[in-house]
């Protein structure tokens, strides 16, 4: 199992990463605050990235922001995943007790290989939500 590099944003402030992020670790939003990911580089990290509160938003002008699976909440802590600028195709996406909130005119849908379900929401707009490949939906 990978190591996780965690960061806490407290509510009622904000943390912005532009960089590129990379490494063999998974990444773990904790707080009530919201974290962007933005800039115009991918992120490369090998592992998971799992937002356990708070609010995430994917704001990559160009590149990747979330390079792999994605978890939202905890089970216990409400969270929400924001994809404002960019629509990325995730391999699978979690929720336990979260959100995922797409934003924007373009694309309109979403894409995952598998989305698992466990007293959250997913909230689409006027977009699609596609499952694509070998992938499962789980209720």
């Amino acid at each position: 199992m990978p190591p996780t590099a965690q960061w806490g944003v407290t509510n009622g402030l904000g943390l912005v990463l532009n960089g590129a992020i990379s490494g063999g670790f998974n990444l773990t939003k904790t707080g009530m605050g919201t974290a962007h990911l933005g800039g115009s580089s991918a992120n490369t990290y090998g592992g998971i990235t799992y937002v356990n509160q708070g609010m995430l938003t994917l704001v990559k002008a160009t590149g990747t922001a979330v390079p792999n699976d994605l978890v939202v909440g905890d089970g216990v802590n409400a969270a929400t995943v924001r994809l404002d600028a960019q629509r990325p195709a995730l391999l699978r996406v979690r929720r336990n007790r979260g959100n995922l909130q797409p934003v924007g005119p373009e694309p309109p849908q979403q894409h995952h290989r598998s989305l698992t379900l466990s007293n959250g929401t997913v909230a689409t707009g006027s977009g699609t939500l596609m499952l694509n490949g070998p992938g499962q939906l789980d209720w």
